[in-house]
């Protein structure tokens, strides 16, 4: 299963709404994360914890996202 724009809190979020402690796809054997910023772009985390607004300004395009996930290379969004 691949979750576009979905990170760890948004899967915690929906255990506590549903009031479980894990959902089915948490049973996977195998847990993957990464990064799908553009190529263009450089993801300053500093920035994203001390700047409101950070990420909502330099939010990635889906195409690059799925980009990114299926190929494993990032691209830029013109």
């Amino acid at each position: 299963m691949i979750s576009d724009g979905c990170g760890y809190n948004q899967i915690k979020a929906a255990d506590y709404y549903n009031g479980i402690s894990k959902q089915e796809y948490e049973k996977f054997p195998i847990k993957d994360a990464m990064s799908t910023y553009e190529y263009s772009k450089s993801y300053d985390g500093i920035s994203a914890w001390n700047k409101y607004g950070y990420l909502t300004l330099n939010a990635t395009d889906s195409a690059s996202a799925a980009t990114a996930m299926s190929t494993g290379k990032k691209t830029v969004n013109d």
